[in-house]
């Protein structure tokens, strides 16, 4: 059986089932976070202070080089890839000559330009995003969708649900949907997600038009589980889907359940 590198965000168990879907293709994959922690704080300092990340980014990423080099693999693959350099990535195809490297957008260029920085250093670039895959002469690839659901058993229970991260723009949409859609119907689950109380406070401050109205408890501090993100979305006749500002692609809770 061959093997897989795979470097992509630890997100609501993506990487789980793309792991799950090389294994079905007879390839043992192994998974490294492409950054090097998923805490409020990390999370942060990787997007407004990466030179106070710098140091542990870097030591981050000489551990998956450290572990990695003495091994063979057929297929690099990167998603995004939020803390990697041209030098790590330079140093990772110099390991390992032999093997085809692949770098996947599955967010939108302008949600995260840096990625073009180190698409041009691999064999292979898709993006799931068609109009970046024309701008830039991309592979364009759609969503996957997640083929491991049983979707034969379903008891609605709700008239409508939304499950999603609150970012600044996407706050506004979603409560005026719900708005809107509380007026024709009855029955609803809304978890609006966020990273952790500061985060709020934060979009709180910076963002004062948007969640002027809004307090701390209307919004969830625990991730729910995939398992119960699924049993939501089957016990619904609509499932809401709210992209980021710019973001042309539908995102996976469109996807999660395959019909």
């Amino acid at each position: 059986m061959d093997n897989v590198l795979l470097i992509s965000p630890d997100f609501f168990y993506y990487q789980d089932i793309i792991k799950k879907g090389f294994h079905d293709l007879n390839y043992d994959c192994e998974w490294y976070s492409d950054r090097p922690g998923t805490d409020f704080i990390t999370k942060s300092l990787i997007r407004f202070s990466p030179k106070l990340m710098k140091n542990k980014s870097k030591r981050y990423l000489n551990n998956i080089l450290l572990n990695t080099t003495n091994k063979k693999y057929k297929f690099i693959v990167v998603i995004m890839g939020e803390v990697l350099t041209e030098d790590f990535i330079t140093q990772l195809k110099k390991a390992h000559s032999e093997s085809k490297s692949i770098y996947v957008f599955w967010d939108t260029i302008a949600n995260f330009s840096y990625g073009v920085k180190l698409a041009h250093l691999f064999d292979k670039v898709f993006t799931t995003d068609r109009i970046d895959a024309i701008n830039y002469n991309f592979n364009f690839i759609p969503l996957f969708y997640n083929p491991y659901i049983d979707t034969s058993k379903k008891s609605i229970v709700y008239d409508y649900c939304f499950i999603g991260t609150i970012k600044h723009g996407k706050n506004k949409s979603i409560n005026e949907i719900v708005t809107f859609l509380n007026v024709k119907f009855e029955k609803s689950f809304v978890y609006k997600y966020l990273q952790g109380k500061l985060v709020f406070l934060y979009y709180k401050i910076k963002y004062m038009n948007e969640f002027k109205e809004e307090r701390i408890n209307n919004y969830k501090y625990k991730k729910i589980s995939l398992e119960k993100t699924i049993n939501i979305f089957k016990q619904s006749k609509y499932i809401i889907d709210v992209p980021m500002n710019q973001q042309n692609a539908v995102t996976e809770r469109c996807l999660m359940l395959y019909f």
